[in-house]
């Protein structure tokens, strides 16, 4: 490129120009003066061109100056330039490592940490001014016991190969963080040279994918415990107690409890890693175990139960931080039960998690409901037998029957008058009807019915017209039957015979008005349908039932109360499980009382 412009080189031929105009002036007076001579010419040059080129001189001198100062102005503003490029460039990398989800550190030859991430510092349990001068273990930790810390002897380690140039990977778990690290410790390198002493670490958080691995690990376990217990061919209880100490051991020690609803409360089927023992009532009004029923779904509770599920008992949930609850089902889709997890750590229970648990359930309920059918085989056979004998038995019993009360009223009409025989014909009267009655039940009892019958009758109608009935009855005077159709109307239908089902509520109306003190209320409630089941709950405030009885309450021929057949209860069972139904009895928690709660499958669930 030209040193000079058009306008610096025009200035430089005017000035030589002119000097050359004014050196011909000067000869020429010079000439006029005296005649010229070469010596006179040299003088001449010799004398002007010194003075003459000053100009020429102080020109090049100030052109070269204000050239250099132009080009080193010219280079300040490219390393201006090349600064604040540099500058962004360095804010760009420190916004990219500090937007990164590892920790990055960098640290000197001491092993000081000099530079981290923003990941490294929410990691911490340091403060950002304590930082600086604080090796990687302390920066982590802080006031950690080094001989037990994990971390810390892994580190050691990584920092001593990472001195001698070596890469170093293992993976941790922070039990401060509460996570599993993989940690990358390497020898800083610059241009291919390793710059002795700086280290540069990070740490990637692989809790998720462990935990993943655990939970494959965990279903596995899970899978072959169930097949354990399928093969083993153990008694309920036994089939109870190896899932719950199953349960406990896949969670590491968390307490487990595995419960049967029995109206308001539930009797714990088995419990592992708690203070509580199977066959114990737990009263479920107001607790977690109360919102898996009530949604027939899992159940999560983060943070302790007692606190985010008012009522609960504190002496059983108060040290439980997080709660998992899978219902207990049968085929049918009816909830049984409960199976609950309770962490004393607060923690997140994955849906994963759940459907470890949900085998166990699923396989207690296939236990419950193959117990259920046993039993239910069992007393098919039994009512078979018993409803053969009836009927023999019947034949032979209803002819002399017949004919005592025959006799009985003959004598009634001969001796009608006679004050001292009539509390003798009124007792054989009365002691005929009883036998004639339970004949009856007997037949009843042992007779298949007949499903050929069963229709779309709806709960509404069923209900009204045992409440009308109840009305004709003695009972009706001394209790009043308060009814609770619950807080949503609807109204649904069960398929089945209307007659049985009607006999069955009325006679269970008047076994608790039996049971009851003159003058208390009884509780006919309709609970709107939950998993494909309308319940009825009939409740009193009588006398309640003994523990050791309550096993036997539908047994044909017990019964708790004086004079009583010991039919009513066995009758009803036979007529609701035949409409494919449950029906259960408990005492009221808290007493005084008991409950009886039917279930019947609805076969429509419009709302109103």
């Amino acid at each position: 490129m030209d040193r000079f412009s058009n306008k610096e080189k025009v200035l430089v031929a005017v000035i030589v120009t002119t000097l050359f105009l004014i050196e011909l002036i000067i000869m020429k007076v010079l000439d006029i003066v005296g005649p010229f001579s070469p010596h006179k010419a040299a003088y001449i040059d010799a004398a002007l061109l010194p003075v003459l080129s000053v100009p020429i001189l102080y020109f090049l001198v100030y052109r070269s100056l204000t050239a250099q100062k132009e080009k080193q102005k010219e280079v300040n503003g490219k390393l201006s330039d090349m600064q604040e490029e540099m500058d962004q460039e360095r804010i760009r990398w420190e916004h990219t490592v500090d937007s990164l989800p590892e920790m990055i550190l960098l640290l000197d030859k001491d092993g000081d940490v000099i530079s981290a991430n923003r990941t490294a510092m929410k990691w911490s349990v340091n403060s950002a001014p304590t930082i600086k001068a604080t090796d990687l273990h302390r920066f982590m930790h802080m006031d950690c016991d080094e001989d037990d810390c994990d971390l810390f002897n892994q580190w050691s380690k990584a920092w001593k190969r990472a001195q001698d140039g070596n890469t170093t990977e293992f993976d941790v778990f922070d039990d401060v963080l509460d996570k599993f690290l993989s940690v990358y410790v390497s020898p800083v390198t610059v241009s291919d040279r390793i710059d002795k002493g700086m280290v540069l670490v990070v740490a990637h958080d692989i809790t998720s994918t462990k935990r993943m691995e655990e939970i494959i690990l965990q279903r596995q376990k899970a899978l072959r415990f169930v097949y354990e217990m399928a093969i083993a061919l153990d008694d309920t209880q036994s089939v109870f107690n190896r899932a719950s100490k199953h349960i406990s051991d896949i969670f590491r020690g968390s307490g487990t409890l595995i419960t049967q609803n029995h109206g308001d409360y539930d009797i714990v089927l088995s419990a592992s890693g708690m203070d509580i023992n199977g066959g114990d009532r737990l009263v479920i009004k107001g607790t977690p175990v109360k919102e898996v029923y009530g949604s027939g779904d899992i159940y999560k509770a983060g943070g302790s139960p007692y606190d985010t599920v008012p009522g609960s008992d504190p002496e059983l949930w108060d040290d439980v931080k997080t709660y998992l609850g899978v219902p207990i089902k049968n085929s049918l889709g009816k909830t049984l039960g409960v199976v609950s997890v309770l962490a004393k750590e607060e923690r997140d229970f994955l849906d994963e998690e759940s459907h470890i648990v949900e085998i166990f359930a699923r396989f207690i309920g296939n236990t419950i409901e193959r117990e259920t059918v046993t039993r239910q085989i069992k007393e098919s056979q039994k009512m078979k037998v018993l409803g053969q004998m009836a009927a023999g038995v019947a034949h032979e019993v209803r002819n002399p029957l017949n004919a005592i009360m025959a006799v009985s009223e003959a004598l009634a009409m001969d001796l009608g008058e006679q004050e001292e025989h009539k509390e003798f014909l009124r007792h054989i009267k009365v002691q005929v009807e009883r036998l004639s009655n339970l004949m009856k039940d007997l037949l009843d009892l042992g007779r298949p019915i007949d499903t050929s019958e069963f229709g779309n009758v709806p709960v509404s109608a069923l209900y009204k017209a045992t409440l009308y009935e109840w009305g004709l009855t003695d009972h009706s005077k001394a209790h009043k039957v308060i009814l609770d159709e619950g807080t949503e109307k609807g109204e649904y239908s069960v398929y089945g015979d209307a007659r049985r089902l009607q006999q069955v509520f009325l006679n269970l109306l008047m076994n608790a008005a039996q049971h009851s003190p003159e003058g208390s209320d009884i509780v006919f409630e309709v609970i709107k349908p939950v998993e494909g089941f309308v319940r009825i709950v009939i409740k009193d405030r009588g006398s309640g039932i003994e523990e050791d009885k309550l096993d036997m309450i539908f047994e044909p021929f017990f019964t708790t109360r004086k004079g009583g057949s010991g039919m009513g209860l066995s009758l009803a069972r036979h007529i609701i499980e035949t409409h494919e139904g449950f029906i259960s009895i408990s005492n009221n928690m808290p007493p005084p009382g008991s409950t009886v709660e039917i279930s019947l499958p609805v076969i429509n669930e419009e709302k109103d």
